[in-house]
């Protein structure tokens, strides 16, 4: 039977299904668990995988699927599985090492998506060739294509990606700067749909994650909720979803709100049970969506949270690892962001299940926690992209995110302003004059 963890956060009427001014599409990633690791029969190998495959992906019925980790001979499989139904794109990654390359391969519908391009990019200092930069064990790559909806004209522009194995935080972020750095080079913003899908290795809280979904240009924005029912990575073929932990298989999505919105219709993890066998050590992630017009106020549907006054957007099931600076009684969101205004040690909160508010000194490293909602204090200026503040640097701290600068710097004494680049905050002893400068941003002390 199904085993379904539903997290969709957007339902519309079904007459949007219908509208002629909408383009539904829906998206699968997929880690097959590459058949270069030798997992034995039964459930493990791929002659035991490989017969569900076609069942998995038929009761999705997706318009695209993006695969990672897919050996040559699991490529091979696909192609004569789908090669009548849907077209692909993608490369292989190369080895390192000796250790297994991977095709981060894109299926699509070939009669209803027509391929207009498409590319492939290593995760590296110079994404045109392969690299190891970063700490990173394997080569890491993206592949992208842009498309045509043969019926709407819609066109959309869709990235599929493996990250670097969890703990390497550097490697993740550096790689999500190359991606988004692609995107905004190969994606014609002005009329695409974007989508960003893969086995990020990552949760929606980590810092790649929240460098993917902060970025000023396009802000991707997740599918799927986190949640206490379960995870992706569900780490062999054989446990049941129960035992599966962390979301770390993602589908995101960005459009630009004056040229047409996205509406997120239904998102779902599934873990498929064959015989007590599953096809994957992940579950698959869906998500099925309808692409818009800004004339179409049925796809003006709002996040789950919305910024408070003075406050991030909240992060759900979220908590954040900054000392604890007070403790306070708080009914409510509004609460705790007033309450650390109010304190000049703080610059972010956590509020637990109980109405208890957990001032913070700064962010920290969030982790996954059922129930709180955690959310940075804005006491700094918004972050200014490819802007240097020109004062005296007199110190200076590592951050994955210029967002966290500001919490660094409020501590640094006689730090008025900051600089970040590359994963580095540098502090200002003055505001001083601002220029031009690509890959610096900067924020000033309130």
């Amino acid at each position: 039977m199904w085993s379904r963890f539903l997290v969709a956060w957007a339902t519309f009427a079904a007459a949007m299904a219908n509208d002629s001014d909408s383009t539904s599409i829906t998206l699968l990633t997929f880690n097959v668990r590459t058949t270069l690791a030798n997992d034995p029969c039964p459930c493990g190998c791929w002659a035991d995988r490989k017969q569900y495959v076609r069942q998995q992906v038929d009761e999705i019925a997706p318009d695209m699927f993006g695969l990672q980790e897919t050996s040559l001979e699991q490529k091979d499989t696909f192609d004569d599985l789908f090669g009548d139904e849907y077209g692909n794109i993608g490369r292989d990654s190369g080895s390192y090492q000796g250790r297994a390359g991977e095709i981060n391969a894109i299926y699509f519908k070939a009669d209803t998506w027509s391929l207009l391009s498409d590319s492939m990019v290593w995760l590296g200092p110079d994404p045109s060739q392969p690299s190891a930069a970063w700490g990173m064990v394997y080569y890491r790559t993206a592949v992208f294509g842009r498309f045509r909806h043969t019926a709407t004209g819609q066109t959309v522009c869709v990235f599929n990606t493996h990250y670097e194995t969890p703990g390497n935080d550097l490697a993740q972020v550096e790689g999500t700067n190359v991606i988004l750095a692609t995107m905004l080079d190969a994606c014609d913003l002005s009329q695409d749909a974007v989508f960003f899908m893969g086995d990020m290795n990552a949760e929606p809280f980590t810092y790649a994650m929240q460098l993917a979904t902060t970025f000023p240009p396009l802000p991707l924005q997740t599918t799927l909720l986190t949640t206490d029912q379960g995870g992706s990575w569900c780490n062999n073929m054989v446990d049941p979803p129960s035992k599966c932990a962390g979301v770390i298989d993602h589908v995101l999505y960005y459009a630009n709100p004056s040229v047409a919105s996205i509406c997120v219709r239904e998102a779902q993890i599934v873990r498929r049970d064959f015989d007590g066998c599953y096809v994957s050590d992940h579950a698959l992630v869906y998500a099925t969506l309808d692409i818009g017009t800004p004339a179409n106020d049925q796809c003006n549907a709002p996040p789950p949270n919305a910024p408070i006054d003075g406050c991030g957007v909240p992060e759900a099931n979220t908590d954040y690892g900054g000392a604890v600076v007070a403790v306070v009684p708080g009914a409510s969101l509004g609460d705790c962001c007033d309450f650390c205004k109010q304190d000049t040690r703080c610059n972010a909160y956590s509020l637990a299940s109980d109405g208890t508010c957990y001032l913070k000194g700064a962010r920290g490293l969030a982790s996954r926690k059922y129930g709180v909602q955690s959310a940075r204090v804005l006491k700094c200026t918004a972050v200014d992209a490819d802007t240097d503040h020109m004062a005296e640097d007199i110190g200076s701290a590592a951050s994955y995110l210029p967002e966290d600068c500001c919490a660094l710097c409020r501590a640094f004494d006689g730090c008025e302003a900051f600089s970040w680049t590359n994963s580095k905050c540098y502090f200002k002893g003055g505001q001083g004059t601002t220029v031009p400068r690509a890959g610096v941003h900067s924020a000033i002390v309130l």
